[in-house]
């Protein structure tokens, strides 16, 4: 390994479709042959990600570091024009080495005013002491996440549906992909009644999701 040289690699592209970035590229660092930390700004606003995809011709041009070293990830932007910047995250005491900017924009998207949430719920599955559930929400007047409230026996639990669902962006591209949601709420032996609300992000009513009983 050459220790003390800074981080390598290359924001290769950043395309947009409806409010989404998708940003690929590569990241190595000559001190180590692990994947490392790549940091993706939007205008300011940052998230942390790891380089640890296949990538081939990476491994090709750099012989000895492997081949997990790409990275490919969707961001949700903002509308009109957005900056976009990777930065790769040195493993030792160095810098960390910019990969790229670009300039992205993100048109007016028409929304569906005045439509209530709508969504599904996927799994439900009772466990020791709790009861697992998945599934996704979507309300039509925007495109962030809603909150999604879970109700056993009338006792309420509140998560946010916000975990990226490319299927769910790809049928409803207005709306974008993070508006899944996964949670666990506790339930003790027995029966339950369970029910889930979709919760309007304009303030109207919150719509049911489904109703149903499970025995833990």
């Amino acid at each position: 390994m050459d220790l003390g040289r800074p981080p390598t690699g290359y924001l290769e592209s950043v395309e947009v479709s409806g409010n989404i970035a998708t940003i690929k590229g590569w990241a190595l660092d000559p001190d180590t042959d692990q994947s490392i930390k790549v940091h993706v700004y939007v205008n300011s606003a940052g998230a942390a990600y790891t380089a640890d995809k296949t990538r081939a011709d990476v491994g090709k041009a750099f012989p000895g570091f492997g081949d997990q070293h790409g990275f490919s990830e969707q961001i949700a932007l903002p509308t009109g024009s957005s900056t976009i910047c990777a930065y790769a995250i040195n493993t030792g005491n160095g810098g960390n080495s910019t990969l790229g900017c670009r300039v992205a924009t993100v048109a007016q998207i028409e929304l569906d005013h005045g439509k209530s949430p709508f969504g599904n719920i996927e799994s439900v599955v009772p466990q020791s002491d709790s009861i697992a559930l998945t599934g996704w929400a979507i309300d039509p007047d925007t495109v962030e996440p809603i909150s999604v409230h879970v109700y056993v026996d009338g006792v309420g639990y509140a998560t946010t549906a916000n975990a990226q669902r490319p299927d769910v962006g790809a049928a409803y591209p207005a709306s974008g992909p993070f508006h899944g949601f996964a949670t666990t709420v506790p339930a003790t032996a027995g029966a339950h009644r369970v029910c889930v609300y979709m919760i309007d992000s304009g303030g109207g009513n919150n719509p049911t999701l489904a109703c149903f009983d499970v025995t833990v």
